[in-house]
């Protein structure tokens, strides 16, 4: 969240917040592999890759919504 700037909000932090335990929960693809290295390596790069994926799709998103509404 350090690299995106409208993320000082308190909306978009929730936003934020919500899509890590998404990520967390329901654990996709990559984030699932990771869980299976064992110990707490796993879990901590678990959350790692559930955090960078909630950042990834929080800052495409804000993106898209600042592009479609300078318009």
């Amino acid at each position: 969240m350090l690299g995106i700037t409208v993320a000082r909000r308190a909306w978009t932090m929730g936003v934020a917040f919500v899509l890590y335990r998404l990520f967390d929960v329901t654990k996709p693809l990559p984030i699932g592999y990771s869980e299976a290295i064992g110990g707490g390596l796993g879990i901590v790069l678990d959350d790692v890759m559930a955090a960078f994926f909630a950042c990834i799709v929080l800052f495409v998103g804000l993106t898209l919504w600042h592009r479609w509404h300078s318009r």
